[in-house]
């Protein structure tokens, strides 16, 4: 069962699980998917209004109907959109900061990209952080760590085997730890706003549960673990 975050008449908002795809796709041969459960779930069609990667986890949003689609995906890079999400990166980040050097597109074209970051647990070789995506590039968040040479880890597209595979080895870390733990945007039919929070999945608790013997310093709690 797919844990439901928000539901209404227009859009359905779900805690989507780690290592399933969003929908079908031409690169994979799998035919379960996260629209497909949801979709079955509640017994209507759906539509994905913006993306998450296999691995990641988190706030996910449907729309009901093709208009409500359009009418959200309109507002998707407005500034009173807010996508916030949880990441573990190599290193020490003992201060907020930004990446806001421009990501190639597919056609190999310069895009402006912009993430923002700020620290919330130091452990000895790694830090949990709040991320805030403020533009929408492909892979946005781990092209912009990875070229600081500071990757997600269990990131193995842009991240290095041999930290990967130690966190693999010392705390269970079986993917990439990424999720998307907030949404908040204003709601294109009622106007309310809608901001919404979902917990740090079961796999990634391990891993910070197998980590807290090394942390360091707690920079600041977060509502979301």
């Amino acid at each position: 069962m797919i844990e439901v975050l928000f539901e209404d008449d227009f859009y359905i908002i779900v805690n989507k699980p780690p290592n399933l795809l969003v929908h079908r796709s031409r690169e994979s041969t799998e035919r379960d998917n996260l629209l497909k459960q949801v979709r079955n779930q509640i017994d209507q069609y759906v539509y994905p209004v913006h993306r998450l990667d296999r691995q990641v986890s988190g706030a996910l949003i449907f729309s009901k109907t093709p208009e409500a689609l359009t009418k959200l995906q309109k507002n998707w890079h407005d500034e009173s959109f807010s996508k916030k999400y949880i990441g573990l990166a190599r290193g020490v980040f003992d201060s907020p900061g930004r990446f806001d050097f421009p990501l190639n597109n597919e056609k190999k074209v310069p895009k402006e990209a912009l993430t923002l970051y700020r620290p919330l647990k130091i452990f000895h070789n790694s830090t949990l952080l709040l991320i805030e995506i403020k533009t929408g590039r492909h892979h946005q968040i781990r092209r912009h760590f990875a070229r600081r040479v500071q990757h997600l880890l269990g990131d193995r597209k842009y991240g290095k085997k041999k930290y990967n595979d130690e966190y693999l080895e010392n705390y269970a870390l079986t993917r990439l730890f990424l999720h998307s733990c907030n949404l908040r945007f204003t709601h294109p039919y009622t106007s309310q706003v809608i901001d919404i929070k979902a917990n740090l999945s079961d796999d990634l608790v391990k891993t910070l549960h197998l980590l807290s013997k090394e942390l360091v310093e707690t920079i600041e709690k977060s509502d979301y673990i």
